[in-house]
Parts: structure tokens; sequence; C-alpha cells
């Protein structure tokens, strides 16, 4: 053994210290006295041993927390302590053996250093405040903890346990019960802190970090730490006090959402919102209220944001936040803001609503408002619209009410109560219809008035109305809904207009309509009986002038004259009887009849062919082009007296002058067709005749024979049809006729 190695062991035996020097195996490689009489063994039983042997056999709990200690220090390379119980060896005192490694200059480690220290008293004081300790911790509400920091021992009061839901144990180790519940993504930074605050002079230290309650949910706590250091300012001891803010943190969060949220949405309204303390100091207000009272943020808040009212209302606005009793509940007012573009005051309808706290107390207000000007303007006019009807309805001649939309009258006009002869309130509900209504009109009219209330249908309906006096009246009922922009209806508004004399007047236009179809049917009795029997004698006494003149013979030099002009008054009665008998059948024909599709073509050339006579003789030209519109909508035997009469008229009336030329067109009009026929005859002075053309048994012309019925047939034929027919002409020019057939 060298010189050195000889120092060392004496050096390292005379220190008063209780030491000992350990190989990595553990073996006691050397020791000083003060261990040997703790151990009670002589050096040459000690050194070369296991430490675990040294110490007495009769205690295994010893040997077992000895080597517990060892490993650890062996594994982790950093110092630890541990307190050994007393035993037979070491009756009533406690000992703290502490480790710590020794390395090389490589890093390898050489040593473990084992020291041990009497603590007996220190932890008997350590004992006595951790039970008054204990005693507090079990009475707070806070999670406690304390930590050991020589022993590395962790304790939590029952709190703890229930808080984060972990069964009540023992004093488990430091190291690893943090790693094993702080947030791994929080654990560098509370350590940093805790080693920050321990290698310096902090007394307290607080962190806040997610730890792991036993169901494996997150929990946020506050964590507030109290440094023990001893006598040479070493920390020995941590006491903690945890406290659980993840309800707190949630509903701070929950408010912090919920404000966004608000002002997100008030941010969007196209109305005043805003919050204002219990005094009505405004502490918010969104961009639309800005905007339209062109006050700043500043300028606004506080009791800046009522100079944007109208100075009565702001007046009568802080009289009632001085009286907070009437603030309690939600309230609405209506005020009048300035707009800031155009200097003038809007109505606004305002509602504010309380905001309460644990305890009930009102700590903010939070307050709408809507523009409802408009609304405001539309109550004027209907105001004054209510009060023209009301006017109108007094000066007009009608009976007038008013009802709502099931038919309840709310307003009779006085003209109403002049007549019945009812009070306002006598005249409202149904029972005063029926006492009014005539029992034969009453079913009717209910009827109809029903059916309107259903359907929004316009009601009219005739009735007899009972007066003051008891006497009966016509009245015609109208009334018409009034709806709203989505056209539900609001109200009725109807009249009653007196038509009794004018029902007395249609009573006695009817008798008189009555009378004057039996006297027409009289008279077409009488013309068809009278044509019907007339033309039989004609008929014989034609039958003898013919045989007369087959036989007889006359001497007379005037008689041919005298038997031509017998012939011509014949032809005459028999043409008059013949129109005649048409006239009635027009009249004898039924409208309702329908009209056939007749070939316009075909028919004029079927009418030409019986005239071919008269056409000769005038040397006339008839010329017709119905290619436009080929067919018409007319019973075929009334069209073919319409187009007969107008030919032989056309022929009859031609000028002396010039040969006759007949033009007859058609031509779509209107969904229609008009007929022209155009001839360059006579004319017709309209200046003078034009009135009465189509009269019966007017003419014009005295040059030759008619009836002067030709016309008036025509236009009472195309009348019945639901035509119309035009003329227009020139004195030795011509006549044009249009006939407008409708579709």
């Amino acid at each position: 053994m060298s010189a050195a190695s000889v120092d060392f062991e004496l050096l390292f035996a005379s220190y008063p210290g209780c030491c000992a020097a350990l190989s990595p195996e553990l073996t006691v490689l050397a020791a000083t006295d003060a261990f040997l009489d703790l151990v009670q063994q002589p050096r040459a039983a000690v050194v070369g041993q296991p430490l675990t042997a040294v110490y007495p056999a009769e205690n295994p709990a010893t040997a077992g927390q000895l080597q517990l200690a060892l490993d650890q220090v062996r594994l982790h390379r950093s110092r630890h302590a541990v307190e050994l119980p007393p035993d037979a060896a070491r009756p009533g005192q406690i000992w703290r053996v502490t480790h710590w490694p020794v390395s090389d200059a490589n890093g390898r480690l050489r040593y473990l250093m084992h020291h041990a220290q009497d603590v007996t008293s220190e932890h008997a004081a350590e004992q006595q405040t951790r039970s008054d300790f204990g005693l507090l911790a079990t009475a707070t509400h806070d999670s406690i903890w304390d930590t050991d920091l020589r022993t590395g021992l962790t304790w939590r009061n029952e709190h703890f346990h229930k808080v984060f839901g972990y069964n009540p144990g023992p004093e488990t180790q430091t190291a690893g019960f943090w790693e094993a519940h702080v947030h791994p993504d929080d654990l560098p930074g509370v350590q940093a802190q805790y080693e920050a605050a321990l290698a310096g002079t902090d007394a307290v230290i607080t962190t806040e970090f997610r730890f792991r309650r036993a169901c494996g949910a997150w929990a946020e706590v506050v964590d507030r730490a109290c440094i023990v250091r001893d006598e040479q300012g070493r920390a020995i001891r941590v006491l903690g006090a945890m406290q659980d803010v993840t309800a707190e943190r949630e509903a701070r969060r929950a408010r912090q959402e919920n404000a966004r949220r608000f002002r997100a949405l008030a941010e969007l309204q196209s109305q005043f919102v805003w919050t204002s303390l219990p005094d009505g100091r405004q502490d918010y207000a969104n961009p639309y209220w800005l905007s339209y009272t062109g006050l700043t943020e500043e300028q606004s808040y506080g009791y800046g944001w009522m100079q944007a009212l109208h100075p009565y209302d702001a007046t009568r606005l802080r009289a009632r936040y001085a009286r907070p009793e009437e603030l309690e509940e939600v309230f609405d007012l209506e005020l009048l803001v300035r707009e800031a573009a155009t200097g003038q005051y809007r109505c606004f309808l305002t509602r504010s609503a309380p905001l309460r706290d644990g305890n009930g107390r009102i700590v903010q207000r939070i307050g709408m408002a809507t523009d409802i000007q408009q609304y405001i303007d539309v109550q004027e006019q209907l105001r004054a619209t209510t009060e023209r009807f009301r006017v109108l309805s007094e000066v007009i001649p009608q009976l007038v009410w008013t009802s709502d939309a099931a038919g309840q009258v709310q307003y009779f006009n006085q003209r109403w109560l002049d007549y019945t002869g009812y009070t306002l309130e006598d005249s409202l509900g149904p029972a005063m219809w029926n006492a009014l209504v005539h029992p034969d009109d009453r079913q009717a009219a209910r009827a109809r008035w029903t059916h309107c209330l259903f359907s929004g249908d316009y009601y009219e309906a005739e009735c007899r109305l009972r007066s003051r006096d008891g006497s009966y009246r016509w009245f015609l009922n109208q009334a018409l809904p009034l709806r709203d922009d989505h056209g539900r209806i609001l109200q009725w508004c109807g009249s009653c207009t007196d038509i009794d004399e004018k029902k007395q007047a249609q009573v006695r236009l009817q008798s008189q309509n009555d009378e004057l179809t039996r006297t027409n049917q009289d008279l077409d009795n009488f013309v068809y009986t009278a044509s019907h029997d007339l033309k039989q004698p004609i008929n014989n006494m034609a039958g003898i002038f013919e045989e007369l003149m087959r036989t007889a013979s006359f001497t007379d030099p005037e008689a041919p004259a005298m038997v031509n002009m017998f012939g011509q008054a014949l032809q005459q009665i028999y043409t008059t009887i013949h129109t005649l008998s048409e006239l009635v059948q027009v009249q004898r024909e039924p409208t309702e009849e329908l009209p056939e599709t007749v070939d316009l073509a075909l028919l004029t050339a079927e009418i030409v062919a019986s005239l071919r006579e008269q056409v000769r003789h005038g040397e006339a030209r008839i010329e017709y082009d119905f290619s436009a519109a080929p067919v018409v909508p007319f019973r075929r035997t009334n069209l073919q007296s319409v187009l007969y009469n107008l030919l032989s008229n056309a022929l009859k009336y031609a000028s002396p002058d010039r040969p006759a030329l007949i033009r007859l067109t058609s031509a779509p009009e209107s969904g229609g067709v008009v007929l022209t026929l155009t001839d360059n005859g006579l004319g017709i002075d309209l200046d003078r005749y034009g009135s009465q053309l189509f009269q019966l048994f007017r003419r014009f012309h005295s040059h030759t024979e008619g009836t002067g019925m030709g016309l008036y047939l025509v236009n009472r034929l195309v009348q019945s049809h639901g035509g119309h027919v035009e003329v227009s002409s020139r004195p030795g020019e011509g006549t044009t006729f249009r006939i407008y057939f409708k579709g």
C-alpha cells in the first residue's frame, strides 16, 4: 500500500462524521470511527463486507431500505436519502442515511459515499409539525401535498385524493409520481420552474399545469408551493396547495366564447346593440350604433351615448336609471335617436334586460333598439286614413259599416243609425241583422255572406232592410276585404245602397216589357197569319190572271197597259208578303242556335246564277275574291238573304250612265271576317239619309220599284248573328257595304 493510500485511510478514519466509502458493488472500502460506533463492529469486520451485511441482521427492513436506496443511486447517479427506523442496536434512534455517487474523470462510477446522521430529535420536531400540518391540511378545501427533498417522499391530504380520484395511500416517491401525472406538454416547464426556485432563494412558487385524474381526464390546476430551507439555506421540503380550476377555466372560456359570439352577432345586426353597467354607463356599442349616430367609441361610452338622444328622452332616461328598483326586470322604451347623416330624429323601440351574477346582483344590462319610424309613420297614415274614411262615410248617402276578418261588425255610420233606429251598441252582433233583414231574404243573404267570409270573394247581395218605422226598403249590400301584404284579410268594408226606387222601376219596367212582348208576339202572329192567309188568294189571283192572259182577247187599245199594271201590282203584293214572312221568320229564330261554316264563293255563285236575267239586262259584271277568308260562321239561309238583297239592290240601283260593276271580297279582321261589297251605282246621300238607312219601308230612289225592307232585313240578320254593317257612299259614284262577322 502506498503512502498516499495510508494517508487517505487515516484521514478518512479520523473524519468525525459517520461515513463509509463503498465500491460500485456496494462493498465497504473504508469507514470512519463514528460509523464503526454506529454498527458496533470492529474495522476488520466491516471493511470488505457488503454494506447491507454490516448493519444488524435482526432488522431485515433496514437491509431492504438500504438496498433500495443504493440501487436508486447506481441507477440514477443522483443523491438519495432514506431514514432507518429504530431497532435493537439503536433503540429509540432514527438515522437518516444519504448516498451519492463519485465518478472518475471519464464518468465511470468509482465509489458510493454512505453518510449516516442521527435525526431523532429533528424527526420528533418534524413529526409534531407534520401532525399540526396534517390537521390543517385535513380542514382545508385545498389539495395539500408535502415533499421531503431529503428522502424524496411525497405526502398528500385526503382532499387531494377526493378531488383527483386517487385512493389514499402511503407516501410515494416524488419523481415518479409527478412525471406520471403532469401533462407531458407541461412537465418540462414545471420542472424548469422548480429547479430555478430550488437553486435560488425563492420561498414561494406558483405553477399552472394539467394534472391527470384517476379516470384519465386532465384537470387544470394552480399549484402554490412554499420552499422550506434549513439553517444553511438548503431546500429540504416543499409544501404545496393545488386548486382544481378546471370548471372555473371552462366557465371563463365559455364566457369568452359567448362574448365573442355576442360581439360577432351584434356587429352583424342592422339594429342598435349595446351593453351597459347597471347605472346606464355604456361599455359597448355595435358598429351600427356608431355609424348611425356618428359617435366614436370613446364619445359613446359612459354616459356619452345619451347625447344622440332627443333631450327630452335623455332626461327621462337618466331619471329612470336613478331609480334602480325600476330596472330589476326587462323594460321597453320608445326613444328618438338623431341620425348623424341627416340630423333628423327617428323613433326606435329599445328593449333592455339585466344580467345577474351568481348572487342575483345585476352586473350588466344588454339592450337592442329597432327602428320603428316607418311603423309610426304608417300608424299616423292609418289614423289619418281612418279619420278620412270616417268623414267620408258620414257624408255619402249609403249606410256604411266595417267588420273584422271573422265578420264581427265594428263600425256603423250615422246614416245607419238614423235609418234603423238602433244605437251603436245595439247594432253590434249577429242578432241585429236577423231582426233587420226581411225574412224572405234572410237565408240567401246569410249564405252569400258566409261564403265570402271563407273565400274572400267580393260580397254583393240584394235584400230588404226594415227601417225604424217598420217598413222595408230594398238595399244593395256590397263589401270588399282589406288585405295585408301577405293576402290575409284584415277587415271588411261594406255599404248598403238604397235601391228601392230602382227595384220599383224594374217592376214597372218588367211589367211593361211583358206587355210589349205580348204585343210583339201578337203582331208577329198577326203578320205571320196575314202573310200566310194572303199568299193563297194572291196565288189564286196570279193563276186566274195567267189563264185570262192566255184565253182572253181585249179590243180596248188601253187593255195591254192595264193588264201590265195589274201584273206589276200583283207581283209587288206578292213580294211584300214574302218579305214580311222573312221578317217574321227572323224574329222567331232562336238566337242561341249555332252558326254554320258557309263557303262564300259557292253561295255567291248560286245567288249570281239566280240573278242572271237582271245581270244580262243591265249588262252588269260581278267579280268576287274570297281567298283571304273563304268561309264565315253564319246560318246559310240567312246569309243567302243578306247577299241576295245586297246584290239585287246593286243591280236595281245601277247608274244609267255606265254598266254596273259589283265587287265582293273578304278578309280576316279582329278575330272575325269582314265581307266587302262595292258597286258603282247611284249612291246614297248619307248626310241626308244616313240615320234612316236601315229603317223599315224606307226608300231613297223612286225611279224603280221596291218595298223598302231589304236593308232592314240585311241589318237585322247580321245583328242577330252578333255582327254589324257599315256603309260608305257618294251620290253618283257608288256605295260600299262592309259586313262584320264575329269569329
